[in-house]
């Protein structure tokens, strides 16, 4: 079910360069910006991390299209999602043992082996014979002390968001194809135009402009649906994304 108003005052532009218009009210932004495009460019997400910073309120509504996910950690998804690393010191104290005790017995047993055959031509064979079993016993105890170190959980992760934004999953069946723009809730562009360097200045692409209070009313419903219900829509959670963007050292 859609939204629907007649009568709304607008600019209309088509051709290419549809986006320069809208690229320099964004930058003049002074309180929010409120974006839906399925498809990102990074160097324009690095500008919403520029108003970010300049404490304009960002939110943002895409596809699982960012272009840079995957990559090293100067790149912009590493800025967008944050992890947040915490330390277990009563975990950490118990690491620090097991990796202690184990390396302990691991040369204890070395020692003794060493011991053993070079008391074999001088002792009696049987009595070093039964030094074999407790050196096996000290290095199957010392291997378990290190395995548990290993599995021993110091850190844990959680991870949050630069600025509020919420990512679809990609359906044919419910793709998230609207391209929406508001700026200051005053100014709002709606048409084909993603928010991507090729659609704001090489593309032959579609757009308008409107400060129509009525028509933003509709269109700030619109953006609110998108980004608060997920009832009939699978949005990727942020922990999910954090853990496919990020290792996770256990220790």
């Amino acid at each position: 079910m859609g939204s629907y108003k007649n009568n709304v005052s607008c600019d209309l532009y088509i051709g290419s360069g549809a986006g320069s218009k809208f690229l320099k009210e964004l930058n003049n932004a002074q309180e929010s910006i409120k974006i839906v495009s399925p498809y990102l460019s990074p160097s324009f997400v690095q500008e919403l991390i520029k108003l970010h910073e300049k404490n304009i309120y960002v939110q943002l509504v895409t596809e699982d299209k960012i272009e840079d996910f995957y990559g090293d950690y100067e790149r912009v998804a590493h800025k967008l999602i944050i992890q947040l690393q915490k330390a277990n010191e009563e975990n950490f104290q118990k690491k620090s043992k097991l990796e202690k005790y184990s390396k302990i017995l691991s040369i204890f047993s070395v020692f003794v082996l060493a011991l053993t055959g070079g008391a074999y031509y001088y002792l009696e064979k049987k009595l070093t014979f039964l030094a074999i079993p407790i050196v096996m016993l000290m290095f199957i105890v010392s291997w378990y002390l290190k395995k548990r170190a290993e599995k021993t959980v110091v850190y844990t992760y959680d991870y949050h968001q630069l600025f509020p934004f919420r990512v679809y999953k990609s359906r044919k069946d419910n793709f998230i194809h609207s391209k929406i723009y508001i700026i200051d809730d005053k100014i709002a562009y709606l048409g084909s135009l993603n928010f991507t360097f090729s659609a704001s200045k090489t593309n032959h692409e579609t757009r308008i402009r409107t400060e129509d209070k009525d028509g933003l009313k509709i269109i700030l419903e619109a953006f609110n649906d998108l980004m608060n219900n997920t009832e009939k829509r699978h949005s990727k959670d942020i922990q999910e994304w954090g853990k496919e963007l990020y290792d996770e050292p256990i220790n």
